[in-house]
């Protein structure tokens, strides 16, 4: 990165910047922390992009499934007001899927978390 000019062992020695220190993208030491070991700058915001689309993707389907979850339950609350004498029976199932939108719920929360935090990250490099 540096040529060195002058005779070997002498305190007289200046140094000049080579063409590898104006093509090296430099970042400050915190950001170089947060950089997952052996990658560079370009290679994190072009590995980020296939996360990114994998993670909207999973958005996408959970959210699908978290709304038949939904459809589920409103319809477990139907059939109770057509059919009250299977409470029981439609009590059981409408908690289990009020549990399983839960659920999803849950994961739809973690995947866009992740996805911002990477979003983020990227804009701060």
């Amino acid at each position: 990165m540096l040529n060195k000019k002058g005779t070997k062992g002498s305190h007289d020695a200046t140094y000049s910047k080579s063409d590898l220190f104006y093509k090296t993208d430099f970042l400050e030491k915190s950001k170089v922390e947060d950089l997952p070991y052996g990658y560079t700058k370009n290679e994190q915001t072009s590995n980020l992009e296939p996360i990114q689309k994998r993670l909207e993707k999973s958005i996408q389907e959970y959210q699908v499934d978290m709304m038949s979850a939904i459809g589920e339950s409103e319809e477990y609350m139907r059939l109770f007001e057509e059919f009250p004498d299977m409470k029981k029976q439609l009590e059981e199932q409408y908690l289990i899927a009020r549990e399983k939108s839960s659920k999803i719920l849950g994961k739809i929360t973690a995947l866009n978390n992740i996805k911002n935090t990477l979003i983020k990250g990227n804009n701060a490099a």
